[in-house]
């Protein structure tokens, strides 16, 4: 039997400079202007799995797969995405 797993982490401040531009609309140019918005980001992963050999010839594996990402300013600020998996070698 074999067991494995690891967290990963990631966050980034995005520090970068806010810019005016024209704004236009489908229906006709209204001149208003909008600001692009410097996204942030966080994301956090987990991943375990193991392994069994069950003959000389035949593996068994399995494992969960988590990842969670945070951002501002977006039309999704969360999202989360699990996976389960199972393989035989």
């Amino acid at each position: 039997l074999r067991l494995g797993g690891s967290v990963d982490y990631a966050k980034r401040d995005n520090k970068g400079s806010v810019w005016e531009f024209a704004q236009y609309e489908v229906n006709g140019i209204t001149g208003a202007f909008k600001q692009n918005i410097p996204l942030d980001t966080e994301r956090r992963g987990l991943k375990l799995n193991a392994s069994y050999r069950l003959s000389s010839d035949y593996r068994v594996q399995a494992g969960y797969d988590r990842k969670e990402m945070e951002r501002s300013y977006g039309d999704r600020e969360q999202t989360n995405d699990d996976a389960l998996w199972a393989k035989l070698n």
